[in-house]
């Protein structure tokens, strides 16, 4: 059976909530310590936290849950071609140009120039091109994996694929599904034996929103929102002095810091009673919008995260707290099975489509087709369909 094309997962015109996996080349430990050679990756989780956060800035995309592991990572962003409808045509520029300096004068920029930016704004073909890229979860995922890719073959010296082939996208339908997605997401790490808990999970969205909580801080680098005028490009050139290329571009553009709460490149947790504040771009311009996409807060999600995770085992397994029931009856999704949907996640949802039978059955309608994987498979867990619950 052929893929589902991405247009159909991902409908660029529309707004959509995907969860994406992407695999290092097979399955080696390229971001985590290899058993086989010995060999310490787990720098490289880093590299990947970092990006995201500078894309964040960049794409009009919200990130809404990530996890890196050894040899995989996850993410669940939610795209927002409402909002980059909004910008002007010349932020649309200024952020394509971050994002893909180009060659300006035979040497490569880390900020775009202002000759560069007004031959975009004069092209407007391109830049309706360019604009809807900024919301295209396709084009936010190359600017993600491949300058990782080309590092750590700098790194390790060698050429070669480092990702395994094109990343894996499924659209989550309805809360419920995305309940149960962040929750496999966040508990990934615990599950592959990289973390003893779900708070100490480090390099997990879950593990940023409490250290943001507890008031720690960060430096990342910022978005240099200015581009730079062709009198201050000749100054900077002036200034480098260094014969390497490399060189002369780290002299010239020392990196910009921006010091910022952990995990404020995030989009919230929390849904808020503001539906005006959720059409509109993030007034921090770290990340695309201030809209949250649970309705609950942290301190609920935290503690609904730690119950599930101890029905994984049977000696710390118990009930679900009675302030908690209220949360999964409302989604519709039964307590006794829930801990069973988060940890094999991947069983009850194989296919492209993540939600509740309902849900994955209008799904089907809308797209013309009979049914979607793990639409009979996901029944066992829903309210509607259990009498035990």
């Amino acid at each position: 059976m052929p893929r589902t094309a991405r247009a159909e997962i991902c409908p660029p015109d529309q707004v959509n909530i995907l969860h994406i996996t992407q695999r290092c080349v097979r399955r080696a430990f390229l971001t985590g310590e290899d058993p086989v050679s010995g060999c310490d990756y787990g720098h490289r989780r880093q590299w990947i936290q970092d990006r995201l956060e500078f894309l964040a800035s960049c794409f009009a995309i919200d990130v809404l849950a990530f996890s890196t592991l050894s040899n995989h990572a996850h993410w669940i962003v939610r795209n927002r071609p409402d909002l980059v409808s909004q910008w002007p045509d010349r932020e649309v520029a200024v952020r394509w140009l971050q994002l893909f300096p180009g060659q300006s004068q035979g040497q490569w920029l880390g900020v775009p120039t202002e000759i560069q930016v007004q031959q975009l704004l004069e092209d407007p073909e391109r830049l309706q091109k360019i604009r809807s890229r900024l919301s295209d979860v396709s084009w936010f995922m190359r600017a993600l994996c491949e300058p990782i890719a080309r590092r750590a073959n700098r790194e390790d010296n060698c050429t070669g694929s480092f990702w395994e082939g094109r990343f894996k996208a499924q659209q989550i339908v309805d809360e419920a599904g995305l309940l149960a997605c962040a929750m496999y997401v966040d508990l990934n790490q615990v599950r592959a034996g990289l973390a003893k808990s779900p708070e100490v999970s480090s390099f997990s969205s879950l593990y940023e929103r409490i250290l943001g909580e507890q008031g720690q801080k960060t430096c990342s680098q910022a978005r240099r929102v200015r581009p730079l005028t062709m009198e201050e490009v000749a100054q900077e050139f002036q200034r480098g002095k260094a014969s390497n290329r490399r060189a002369r571009m780290k002299a010239k553009f020392p990196p910009v810091t921006l010091e910022m709460p952990r995990g404020a490149w995030l989009a919230p947790l929390t849904i808020t009673s503001a539906p005006v504040a959720d059409r509109l771009p993030s007034a921090s311009g770290l990340r695309a919008s201030d809209q949250g996409f649970l309705e609950m807060s942290l301190e609920s999600y935290r503690e609904l995260l730690t119950w599930t995770w101890k029905q994984g085992n049977r000696e710390k397994a118990e009930t679900i707290p009675d302030r908690l029931a209220p949360i999964l009856e409302r989604v519709g999704l039964c307590s006794e099975r829930f801990g069973d949907l988060v940890r094999n996640f991947r069983r009850y949802f194989r296919g492209d489509r993540v939600g509740l039978s309902r849900s994955l059955r209008q799904s089907a309608s809308r797209n013309g087709r009979r049914w979607h994987h793990g639409q009979r498979a996901v029944e066992v867990c829903c309210l509607e369909a259990t009498s035990s619950c």
